[in-house]
């Protein structure tokens, strides 16, 4: 799991800059992620449908 490390470094660090930087990187993994379990569930529907 990668998301703990990205919390625990949010919360650590200083800088608003850096915080910026990772939570916008962790916003764009959370996209990425929900893409994914979209794409996935779109697909199983599909063999669902054809099987």
């Amino acid at each position: 799991m990668i998301l703990p490390s990205y919390f625990f470094r949010l919360f650590t660090m200083k800088g608003k800059a850096e915080n910026t930087v990772v939570f916008l990187s962790l916003l764009s993994l959370l996209a990425l992620t929900l893409e994914e379990i979209k794409h996935q569930a779109v697909v199983a529907l599909f063999f669902s449908n054809t099987a």
